[in-house]
């Protein structure tokens, strides 16, 4: 929903933008696996419920690259729905 609000700042050109939209997916990518692994280590049956947080190690490795490439997630996915 923020991403719809910002959009018009986040499809500028320009380097800015591309740091705040990887930020703004980041958190949110983030945010869901922590949720995702809370609701899991709640259940007691279930062991090594960490396994849910792996991705979030992998979301540091592409930070970096996708920031050097220059990649803005929020151009990529509005051209995706209305292009």
């Amino acid at each position: 929903m923020l991403q719809f609000f910002l959009s018009p700042l986040l499809l500028w050109q320009g380097a800015a933008p591309a740091v705040f939209a990887n930020a703004l997916y980041g958190a949110a990518f983030c945010w869901y696996h922590y949720m995702t692994f809370l609701g899991y280590s709640a259940l007691p049956f279930l062991e090594h419920t960490e396994v849910f947080l792996w991705p979030v190690a992998l979301l540091f490795a592409y930070l970096p690259l996708a920031l050097l490439a220059g990649f803005n997630p929020s151009r990529f996915v509005l051209n995706m729905y209305f292009d």
